[in-house]
């Protein structure tokens, strides 16, 4: 167990997808998770630092940064967050790097001295952080190393990443209290057609999945232009009708707390 504190989260951006990163109509800095002793950043994208900064989360007390794969919308701040968690590269801490094999090989050495642990996870492979395992999951994404992650701790805490739905999804997320599910698009007309950029679950592959996985609480994130046009609260409601499992639509620096 990680402790006898509440989950924790705090979204510090909502957007993915090329449209939504370049015009930033929602912010795409990432989300921020506590757990008992854990401090986890997961999946910092342009505007993570500023953003942590303006919202008043303590990344020098960060002891984990969690990159799912390396595109611009999840990895670009990787670097700055690092410098924040270790006062500039300067301090030696407890604080983990992990994150897909194509994220590890893209961090400069500098960066990598800077953590006392980097880990280049492929599914199935797991890391114990503060108390926590944090296993690595399968995606099938366009980028061929992406992962995502299921936390064992206090709660049992699941983030699928950008992937495509696929049969074993629901196996590995299973009776999670929590999901984050990354939801791009409202429709993929392209998602069997073997189209590189459409590899994104869309809002009925997400019912499916959830009816079948059983969570607690799904909380659908990641939204691409597409999504937002066709209201993500409405695709909430709509998913959370066809699947029973209560969903929420984040916003853009949402603090969600769990009891």
């Amino acid at each position: 167990m990680c402790g006898d504190l509440m989950v924790y989260f705090k979204f510090l951006g909502t957007g993915g997808g090329r449209y939504v990163l370049i015009s930033q109509v929602r912010a795409t800095g990432g989300a921020y998770l506590e757990s008992g002793k854990l401090r986890l950043y997961i999946d910092p994208g342009p505007g993570a630092l500023i953003h942590s900064i303006r919202e008043n989360v303590k990344l020098s007390k960060l002891n984990a940064l969690f990159v799912s794969h390396n595109h611009a919308d999840h990895r670009t701040d990787t670097e700055v967050i690092i410098e924040a968690a270790t006062n500039g590269c300067t301090r030696k801490k407890d604080f983990f790097l992990i994150g897909s094999k194509n994220v590890i090989n893209s961090v400069d050495d500098y960066h990598k001295r800077a953590c006392s642990g980097v880990f280049a996870l492929s599914p199935e492979e797991s890391v114990k952080i503060a108390g926590c395992k944090l296993t690595a999951t399968k995606a099938i994404h366009t980028e061929k190393t992406c992962i995502g992650f299921v936390l064992e701790g206090k709660e049992k805490i699941g983030y699928t990443a950008d992937t495509l739905y696929f049969s074993k999804l629901t196996e590995i997320f299973r009776n999670c209290d929590v999901l984050i599910v990354n939801c791009t698009v409202p429709r993929n007309p392209y998602k069997h057609k073997e189209i590189e950029y459409a590899r994104h679950m869309d809002a009925f592959d997400v019912a499916k999945f959830l009816h079948e996985a059983k969570p607690n609480l799904a909380i659908l994130w990641h939204y691409g232009i597409s999504l937002l046009r066709a209201d993500p609260e409405k695709i909430a409601k709509g998913i959370e009708k066809k699947s029973g499992v209560k969903t929420l639509a984040v916003k853009d620096f949402q603090e969600i707390s769990t009891n």
